[in-house]
């Protein structure tokens, strides 16, 4: 009886534990992502009446912001197989803090591109990378709802610092902006990562024999980069983050102009997209519960569909019902793959180099981030209207719905690959 109580209470205290640091990461998430992703657009027009640039100009510092992001990720999660995460996140939070202050500082574009560099290197470290990495080694069975939960950051964060950052450029200017959204990082999320972020929990029991191979987990089996990289479920995840990001970058870009296209006011539009991020974070958790009940490569298939579905009926949005289904639809499911594409690297390709292969698949999700928005653009030159961009989105979030059922787990494939040899002997 007192040994089932002891186990119980321990039990307690381990999911204590957890929960403790997926709400460390929402913090991080809310505060380091939300202003990196959240007050670019409060900053536009400061920015190009003091430094007199074209908008072509600011716009670099978006498309520096991301480019920097994807050419970093292999190299975070390559340091994150090797090094603890919480030295990694709280680089991340120092990268940063660095950043925002010396945007905060800037009087050349030059130095506001070298800043907007540092936040994406900072922002994969303190969030974007490190994320999935650290909920994927913490949990098992709830893996999901804790990322989803934790991804909730990415929403609430930019709505959030938009509005912050809104009134501090009122209050104290651009520059003081800036600084100020530093402050939080410095005082809240460093000492937080500090004290909660670990690679994986205490009470796994490192194995001396793999100490120092950043496999030192028992149980944390996968695939070899190597070996991956010629598994079906690797490609087909890649060609899946592809299409993904190649039409959910463009529409963050493209929908409001879309909807001023078709007639509405801009004040309009803009209310219905901060709307549609309003429904992200009960998305987000609905969606990791499914991962839960399901496997990861089904609820990733949902969301990329139920995407696609969305994209349909935006094509119809000058009718207010499908203009407002869009809305919740697409809020609701429009961040799930980001973090369902996570689960499903750690379902098919497993845990052991979990780290590498996410920043893998992160540089190339950036090709397809990039030629979007670009490949949207030229269709409504040569169009004069939306019609066409939008139908190779949905025609895209399609194939990224259709592409990870044929993902398969790794314990198949482990299974299978030990069947010849099994007959062999």
């Amino acid at each position: 009886m007192l040994r089932t109580e002891l186990m119980v209470n321990e039990s307690s205290r381990r999911q204590a534990r957890q929960w403790l640091v997926v709400g460390s990461l929402l913090i991080a998430m809310i505060l380091v992502a939300g202003p990196t992703f959240g007050v670019y657009g409060v900053f536009f027009t400061p920015l190009l009446k003091d430094f007199h640039l074209t908008r072509a100009q600011v716009s670099t510092l978006s498309g520096t912001l991301f480019l920097a992001m994807g050419l970093n990720a292999p190299i975070t999660g390559w340091l994150l197989d090797r090094i603890e995460a919480g030295v990694i996140a709280v680089a991340g939070a120092l990268i940063s803090i660095a950043a925002f202050i010396l945007a905060a500082r800037a009087h050349a574009l030059g130095t506001l591109l070298v800043a907007h560099m540092l936040m994406g290197v900072g922002v994969n470290a303190a969030c974007n990378i490190t994320t999935p990495y650290v909920v994927a080694n913490w949990f098992g069975a709830r893996r999901g709802t804790a990322l989803g939960v934790a991804f909730m950051g990415l929403a609430l964060g930019p709505m959030a610092m938009t509005i912050l950052a809104n009134h501090l450029v009122s209050a104290v200017g651009w520059r003081g902006g800036y600084f100020v959204l530093a402050i939080p990082m410095i005082v809240i999320v460093l000492p937080v990562q500090i004290a909660f972020i670990r690679s994986r929990p205490p009470w796994e029991v490192e194995s001396p024999a793999m100490a120092g191979h950043g496999t030192s987990v028992p149980g944390a089996a996968g695939f070899e980069v190597a070996q991956a990289l010629a598994t079906r479920s690797f490609w087909l995840i890649v060609l899946t983050n592809f299409f993904f990001a190649f039409a959910t970058i463009s529409l963050s870009v493209h929908i409001i102009p879309y909807l001023i296209s078709i007639g509405f006011k801009p004040a309009s539009a803009a209310l219905a997209m901060g709307i549609t991020f309003g429904f992200s974070s009960p998305g987000n958790v609905f969606f990791g519960w499914l991962g839960d009940k399901v496997r990861s490569r089904i609820a990733l298939s949902a969301s990329a569909a139920s995407i696609a579905a969305a994209v349909v009926l935006l094509m119809g949005a000058s009718h207010v019902a499908a203009l407002a289904a869009f809305v919740v639809i697409y809020g609701v499911a429009h961040q799930g793959p980001a973090f369902m594409v996570p689960l499903t690297i750690a379902e098919s390709l497993g845990l052991k180099r979990f780290g590498s292969l996410s920043g893998l698949i992160g540089l190339i999700t950036t090709l397809g981030g990039s030629l979007g928005p670009v490949a949207a653009g030229r269709l409504f030159d040569a169009t004069g209207s939306y019609r066409a961009p939008l139908t190779m989105f949905a025609i895209s979030l399609a194939l990224s719905a259709v592409l990870p059922l044929g993902c398969v787990p790794f314990e198949q494939q482990a299974v299978a690959a030990l069947q010849p040899a099994c007959a062999a002997r």
